[in-house]
């Protein structure tokens, strides 16, 4: 929906077809305009609700659950090259801010190579994301 945000994507029949089979189902979308009748939230892709530094969050927040996305570095997808991980006091305040405008934060991690050296990044990362959030946010 992102990449064609003028195509007729027939949502509405599509949302029916959702909530008929799977009453519970949450829908989500990525389509970066006002929340639609049917929807359970609304996404904010690599921003903030409110922000449109991005260049394509143009909706104003609607009044459904915010979720923002984000990555831990600049991929969304694996890429062996792209070493760019934000630090872990990025990855807090970015939490803390979503937080801050009632969002859900999804944090894509992506698909990860398990070598010894990428474990030992994720682990210190995780460790330093606690030890951060707990002493700076009282979390």
């Amino acid at each position: 929906m992102w990449d064609k945000p003028d195509a007729d994507w027939k949502l509405d029949s599509t949302y029916s077809l959702i909530h008929r089979l799977q009453p519970q189902a949450l829908i989500i979308p990525n389509h970066h305009q006002s929340p639609r009748p049917g929807e359970d939230a609304q996404t904010f892709e690599r921003d903030l609700p409110g922000q449109n530094s991005a260049g394509f969050n143009k909706a104003a927040p609607g009044n459904v659950p915010y979720e923002t996305c984000n990555t831990m570095n600049k991929s969304w997808g694996f890429n062996l090259m792209d070493d760019a991980y934000k630090s872990p006091r990025e990855l807090i305040h970015y939490l803390v801010s979503a937080a801050g405008r009632n969002a859900n934060l999804l944090l894509n991690v992506g698909p990860i190579v398990p070598t010894e050296n990428f474990i030992r990044i994720g682990i210190f990362g995780i460790q330093e994301v606690l030890k951060l959030s707990s002493s700076e946010h009282g979390i």
